[in-house]
């Protein structure tokens, strides 16, 4: 996001961040899927799910190369070159922009959640409802691949209309759609539940994510923008990603499949209003200038 500054496709470049989750969940299914028509379920069971694991140490250390060479951003050399580097800027940005933070992380509690919600409680919650596990996996291929798609068009119109334009569609079709999306499910109806997720899962969270990253950092300076950033991304995954699904799952577990959806989606819907309020109350961030 600080390289690409100065242009005006700064939501676009910042999105490649987000690319990488469908991009990653496209090859995770499809490998999976690929790997279990070659051997049968016992084979899998013994040994094929290690095969995945040797590729992911693979995929990790060319990461760690890449990273390793990365050169930090002109804006963040320039503060260095002035000597305007904050010495504890975690510790700084949340004494002075406590409030933003939170917001922050409200609105990704909703988007983690919907990905966590479809990725880790969905995919048990098909096969509770009667779905093979290869059907789960197939519509979460399909859902991925809608999600690229539509992570395009998120981060194409961030940058043509706004950011908070983009956040509020997803977050308000989250609303809507939070109980009918577990509805098409329980239908045990194949097409009708690849049109839950390709909704519920790859729109949402798709669309939504093409603006996420540059909301973020075009919200905190660059003295702690990586702090304030990170901060108000990574407490949201605890209270959104993580205890989510397994609310979701003590809900059904409580009430059973029958009424489950009801009362899981009224769950979403609490997340997708607290993320609604939080993108109204923070500033559209399109025209902000992170140079100076």
């Amino acid at each position: 996001m600080e390289q690409a500054a100065r242009s005006k496709y700064r939501g676009f470049w910042g999105a490649w961040v987000g690319f990488a989750i469908p991009i990653g969940l496209l090859l995770g299914f499809g490998s999976v899927i690929f790997v279990k028509s070659l051997m049968s379920p016992a084979a899998f069971i013994a040994y094929g799910w290690r095969i995945f694991f040797f590729i992911g140490f693979a995929v990790a250390i060319v990461g760690l190369i890449i990273r390793l060479r990365t050169e930090d951003s002109f804006l963040f050399e320039g503060l260095k070159a002035d000597r305007k580097v904050l010495d504890y800027p975690a510790a700084r940005v949340w004494r002075e922009m406590p409030g933003r933070i939170l917001r922050m992380s409200l609105v990704n509690a909703m988007f983690s959640g919907a990905f966590f919600l479809s990725f880790v409680f969905g995919t048990s919650y098909m096969k509770v409802v009667g779905f093979t596990g290869g059907q789960a996996e197939a519509i979460g291929l399909l859902a991925a691949a809608f999600m690229l798609v539509f992570m395009i068009i998120g981060a194409f119109l961030a940058d043509k209309l706004s950011r908070r334009t983009v956040l509020l569609t997803a977050a308000i079709t989250f609303l809507i759609f939070a109980i009918p999306y577990f509805y098409l499910i329980n239908t045990h109806q194949l097409l009708l539940a690849a049109i839950a997720e390709i909704i519920g899962f790859g729109f949402v969270f798709g669309f939504g994510y093409g603006a996420i990253p540059a909301f973020y950092t075009e919200n905190f300076p660059t003295r702690y923008r990586a702090s304030g950033a990170s901060a108000g991304y990574q407490i949201s995954q605890v209270y959104g990603g993580g205890l989510i699904p397994i609310m979701a799952g003590l809900i059904l577990k409580s009430v059973g499949i029958k009424h489950a959806f009801i009362y899981i989606g009224l769950l979403v819907m609490v997340y997708a209003l607290a993320a609604i309020w939080a993108i109204l109350a923070t500033p559209e961030t399109k025209g902000t200038d992170l140079v100076n």
